[in-house]
């Protein structure tokens, strides 16, 4: 026995004393490449235990910064590191923890032109993102290869785990969701909140399915058609058997051939079109907003009527003086009383957190 292989036994040991583990899968491990796409609240802890159960290599996608925001669910950084990309403070916390393993960083978004080269590489992807569109294009490329989809996902009290395209009947995301959500109806964790434990629960139980699949354990049942959800309000799992394959699905099915992710127009598919974009010149700026709400004595301008949809909770932790807070579920109820203040000759300002909530909600 070499020095190297004395020293990985004694390391890795708690796992190898495992009956259906063993060398042999310990083995396998050291040999497989796992893409990691999202190094936050999912990503985090799934890369941490992957690495610490001995992963050959590690790729990170992210083209994000460290924020002290992140930091109550995202284990892998820390407040030194505060405006680093992530991809770079989690490589780092990696390899402080296995300076065996090889980690890979990308420090760009994940997108249709560059899903393919960036996933070709690697044997199981984990999808640790929290958007609609990002979630097709890595589903549509691992469809493509032929990659087992490591998916999970977070938001509040609840959490959600599963495998696609792993087998023949596997069904990939599509074959379940052929059609994405309203764009009103999607949540994500910086506007919706969520509990810190609930993603590292979920990016835990990825970086398990990973393992069972890239160290083919024996007797292992990975979540291949299956989902598990996970309600952290009431501390319970369940199991939902997943419809098999479509043979209609765009990207797996009978006729996936014709399907190219390169030229597929996801924008329209998810509903980004140009409908939901506030004109430039009807944005303000700060200063500008400033310029025509504040009189120069200090005192508010009652020629505006001025209106906050946040959710409550984020207009009672910070608002601005003289905003009325309704919030967007409330406004079509309150048409009538915005109405009545533009009949009154005023104009209606509204602020939101995000550059056209508003307008998307007005149109669906």
């Amino acid at each position: 026995m070499t020095t190297k292989e004395s020293w990985n036994i004694s390391r890795y040991s708690r796992q190898i004393l495992l009956p259906q583990f063993g060398k042999k899968s310990q083995e396998l491990l050291a040999k497989k490449k796992i893409l990691i796409i999202g190094a936050g609240g999912l990503g985090c802890p799934a890369a941490l235990y992957l690495a610490g159960a001995g992963i050959g290599t590690l790729g990170i996608v992210d083209n994000d910064m460290v924020e002290i925001s992140n930091l109550h669910r995202q284990i892998g950084h820390k407040e030194s590191l505060s405006g680093k990309p992530k991809a770079e403070s989690l490589r780092e916390t990696v390899q402080n923890l296995n300076s065996s393993v090889q980690v890979h960083i990308v420090l760009q978004r994940l997108t249709q032109f560059n899903a393919i080269e960036i996933i070709a590489g690697y044997d199981i992807v984990l999808d640790c993102t929290d958007n609609v569109l990002t979630r097709y294009v890595v589903n549509d490329a691992c469809a493509a290869l032929s990659k087992p989809l490591v998916s999970g996902a977070a938001i509040g009290w609840d959490g959600q785990i599963t495998v696609y395209s792993a087998s023949v009947d596997c069904p990939c995301y599509r074959c379940i969701f052929p059609e994405p959500p309203p764009p009103k109806c999607v949540g994500s964790c910086d506007a919706s909140g969520v509990l810190g434990p609930i993603p590292g629960v979920i990016g835990c139980l990825q970086a398990l399915e990973s393992i069972k699949l890239a160290a083919n354990i024996e007797d292992a049942e990975p979540l291949i058609g299956r989902l598990l959800v996970f309600d952290g309000l009431e501390t319970k799992f369940r199991t939902f058997q997943l419809r098999k394959r479509s043979s209609n699905c765009i990207v797996c099915g009978d006729s996936s051939e014709d399907f190219s992710i390169v030229e597929y127009d996801y924008a329209s598919f998810i509903g980004l079109n140009e409908s939901f974009t506030i004109p430039i010149e009807k944005r303000l700026s700060p200063l500008e907003a400033k310029a025509k709400l504040v009189l120069t004595n200090g005192l508010w301008n009652n020629d505006y009527f001025c209106v906050d949809v946040r959710p409550s909770v984020q207009y009672e932790l910070c608002h601005i003086e003289g905003f009325h807070n309704i919030p967007l579920e409330e406004l079509s109820s309150k048409h009538e009383e915005i109405e009545q203040q533009a009949n009154n000759g005023k104009s209606i300002v509204v602020i939101c957190r995000r550059v056209g909530v508003f307008v998307m909600f007005m149109i669906l």
